[in-house]
């Protein structure tokens, strides 16, 4: 703040120009900075109260608060209110319920708990005579508790798990030299599914927009190998998935990159190391590895990151008329990345 004519504090206007641009700023924040700013013009009060819709004496108020203390004095002071009922305890009630459901006596048949449901069971069991479901929602939130929100795991079976998965990142992080390193599996059943209705652009405040029905143009099969020095793909769709198309993409793969020696990271599905497979691998004399990825763990295999990239940047919201339109918009995704965008991971794991 700064003198200004006739001895009149001058304010430093940023800040409070600032936080009428960011979005989020509550109401009653706009509301006093907008009588900051009006003050500033050096307005009659009465002007200023008819300008924002509030009386002289609010408008005094605030006034005489940012004068004193600038932009901090936008804020409420601190009131003295009814002490708090909800103690330490009674917190802790909480957090122990939030993390041990389901309730079996109070709530049988429930799968899912709600901050409504907490309060619910709280009361029943007579904890506290009263808690609101809001205030079963700030406890929640002040110690990070989601109980919404569900993160699905799969605990592997394999005995042999953490020495199969120490050989595959061994690959990725310290990679022989001279041979090349391929991640090959299947994104199966991929569907070619037409829009009923033309969708509708996006406009300010309103998203794009996409007809809910559809029809089934039938399936495809992309099987995609993904080099991990440089995030080449290469791939190919097939109406099945069979041993015969497995083997028939693996003579591509090794035909496409045209290394001597090739390492292959694959999971355990059961083409994968088919009769034919096999014999094949055998006529290589060692030139052509199959690493296997531990049973249920497939997320070892970096082919999986990539199709992740295919779900959101191709399928997703896309709109095929036939399932020749499909398997050339998949080709033509798969020209475009190797193109422009092809890049290796960067392989980060912490399991031990």
């Amino acid at each position: 703040m700064v003198a200004g004519p006739a001895g009149q504090i001058q304010l430093d206007l940023r800040p409070f120009q600032e936080l009428l641009r960011y979005q989020k700023t509550e109401k009653r924040l706009i509301f006093r900075t907008q009588i900051a700013l009006l003050s500033q013009r050096h307005l009659p009060t009465a002007a200023i109260a008819t300008a924002v819709r509030t009386t002289s004496k609010t408008v005094s108020k605030w006034q005489t608060r940012t004068t004193r203390f600038g932009i901090i004095g936008l804020r409420d002071e601190p009131r003295s209110g009814r002490p708090k009922t909800i103690d330490a305890a009674i917190q802790a009630q909480v957090i122990h319920l939030a993390t041990h459901p389901p309730f079996d006596k109070e709530l049988a048949g429930f799968s899912t708990i709600s901050p409504r449901l907490l309060s619910w069971v709280i009361e029943h069991r007579q904890y506290v005579k009263s808690i609101s479901h809001e205030t079963v929602r700030q406890i929640l939130r002040h110690h990070r508790l989601q109980v919404h929100r569900v993160k699905y795991w799969k605990t592997s079976t394999d005995p042999n798990f953490d020495e199969k998965m120490k050989a595959i990142v061994d690959l990725y992080v310290n990679p022989p030299s001279g041979k090349l390193i391929v991640c090959v599996d299947e994104m199966p059943s991929v569907q070619a599914l037409e829009r009923i209705g033309a969708s509708q652009p996006m406009a300010p405040g309103k998203p794009r927009r996409m007809e809910y029905e559809y029809i089934r143009h039938g399936t495809t099969n992309l099987l995609a190998a993904f080099n991990v020095g440089d995030g080449h793909v290469f791939g190919e769709t097939y109406a099945e998935k069979k041993h015969p198309d497995f083997f028939d993409f693996m003579k591509k793969v090794d035909a496409h990159f045209g290394y001597q020696e090739m390492i292959v990271i694959v999971d355990n599905y059961k083409t994968h190391n088919h009769q034919v497979i096999k014999e094949w691998r055998q006529q290589q004399n060692g030139r052509i590895q199959f690493v296997f990825t531990p049973y249920h763990g497939s997320w070892l295999n970096q082919i999986e990151i990539w199709f992740g990239i295919v779900r959101r940047h191709c399928l997703r919201h896309a709109n095929f008329t036939s399932l020749k339109e499909l398997n050339l918009k998949l080709r033509q995704f798969i020209a475009t990345w190797n193109e422009h965008f092809a890049h290796p991971f960067k392989w980060k794991f912490a399991g031990w």
